[in-house]
């Protein structure tokens, strides 16, 4: 618990985390969508309803968490933003 303490005490690194997140997003998104390539736009609008505008949660997991952060691998990441989850 006080891994996530710790996380949640430092902006710098919950923010970096969300960017890389939002990063990851875009560059999967712009394989399907050519035309855009604007990850945190295409997180709010496919994401940020679930997982909250800044990834903090609500009906989804809490994106930004240390938690999620430590157990999902990038191909994890990539693959549920590329298909989605059911």
């Amino acid at each position: 618990m006080q891994a996530f303490q710790s996380f949640h005490s430092i902006p710098n690194v919950r923010a970096s985390a969300l960017s890389l997140l939002l990063f990851i997003g875009g560059l999967c998104a712009f394989t399907a969508q050519a035309d855009s390539g604007d990850g945190k736009a295409l997180y709010n609008e496919n994401c940020a309803i679930c997982h909250g505008e800044d990834g903090s949660g609500g009906m989804g997991i809490p994106l930004s968490s240390a938690s999620f952060l430590d157990a999902a691998s990038t191909h994890y990441i990539k693959q549920t933003i590329r298909l989605g989850r059911p």
